[in-house]
């Protein structure tokens, strides 16, 4: 029973014995309490116990409603941080939720130490939001740059980091405007942006964002490798090159990788040069020299520094000293040592 008929019905019923015991005597009580004397009608004393009981019923049901009703608004608040949490969830964004209700908190705190991910591309819910989310990052993940400005999301959340990548690779101009910011954007935004810039702006334009950018391992082999590509206008002079590569930590295989490259667009004279140059700098670009220096077939430049090795260096290179000393012509091609440059190629 609702309160409304409660008050409607206790009143009548109340109104209905004082009336009933009016009609049989309608005279008065008296009582005498600490020198204070109370006169009421004989009826009225005999509905004081139900109007008391009346008054105590009401305070219960309006102290359950208002408790009803806090808890309620809690499960709804509850509900929508839960919602909440799912679309930052899905984002990528490391926010947590603190849930009140019993109802939430457990599956809330479950929810906060997880990771969700849109595995279904025919995923389909009734919420409008979450429905919109998931098949935005369902077009993210194929490539697709689109717009999420209805879903306010974290700047910093993994999905808009994805989605301004993919944009890169359509928006040439976008790319050269993050560049310019560098400072104030992500690293592997600033990354992306800069490899698509070396696939598609003039040699002018890449010189230009240099001056003002620090370029990480990634980058500089990419701007090396767009270098010494076969149709590329970049004409990087061999002092160029050497101030690149000193500002990262080249490995053997990424010395061997640009050295390989370089071979199709530098002339020999030069390439030794500038290997030779590379490799009394840092031991990590020896094999890359000797690869050069076998490439163009410098025999004794070769035995002089293998010679002068340690017992266990180089021993690919002096396999195939000793292959060629003994009239057997083989390349590093056909070596499986250095099979993984080819794929490179």
């Amino acid at each position: 029973m609702g309160l409304k008929k409660y008050i409607f019905s206790a009143t009548v019923l109340i109104i209905a014995i004082a009336g009933y015991v009016f009609s049989l005597e309608s005279g008065d009580y008296r009582i005498e309490i600490a020198n204070t004397v109370l006169i009421l009608p004989i009826a009225v004393w005999v509905i004081a116990p139900a109007l008391l009981l009346f008054l105590a019923t009401v305070l219960h049901i309006l102290y359950y409603s208002f408790k009803a009703y806090l808890n309620k608004r809690s499960i709804n608040k509850d509900r929508d941080n839960l919602l909440e949490l799912v679309v930052n969830n899905l984002s990528g964004s490391n926010t947590n939720k603190e849930f009140k209700s019993d109802t939430f908190k457990e599956l809330g705190n479950i929810l906060n130490q997880l990771n969700i991910s849109i595995i279904d591309t025919q995923f389909n819910t009734d919420h409008k939001t979450i429905n919109s989310l998931a098949h935005k990052i369902i077009q993210i993940n194929s490539g697709e740059n689109v717009s999420l400005k209805e879903f306010k999301l974290d700047s910093n959340s993994s999905l808009v980091l994805q989605n301004n990548i993919n944009r890169t690779k359509i928006d040439p101009d976008y790319c050269i405007d993050i560049i310019n910011k560098a400072s104030s954007n992500n690293e592997e935004l600033v990354e992306a942006a800069f490899i698509s810039v070396v696939k598609s702006k003039s040699f002018t334009t890449i010189k230009k964002l240099l001056e003002n950018l620090t370029l990480n391992k990634t980058m500089t082999i990419e701007l090396l490798l767009a270098d010494a590509a076969y149709d590329n206008q970049f004409t990087f002079t061999s002092s160029e090159i050497i101030k690149c590569i000193s500002k990262v930590n080249f490995n053997k295989k990424e010395y061997l990788l640009i050295a390989k490259r370089y071979t199709h667009r530098m002339p020999p004279e030069q390439l030794i040069k500038l290997f030779e140059d590379l490799s009394s700098n840092n031991e990590s670009a020896n094999e890359a020299y000797l690869y050069i220096l076998f490439e163009y077939e410098m025999i004794d430049e070769i035995r002089e520094i293998i010679n002068n090795s340690q017992k266990d260096e180089f021993i690919p290179y002096k396999a195939l000293l000793d292959l060629k000393d003994s009239g057997k012509h083989y390349n590093f091609e056909n070596i499986c040592y250095l099979k993984w440059l080819k794929k490179k190629s």
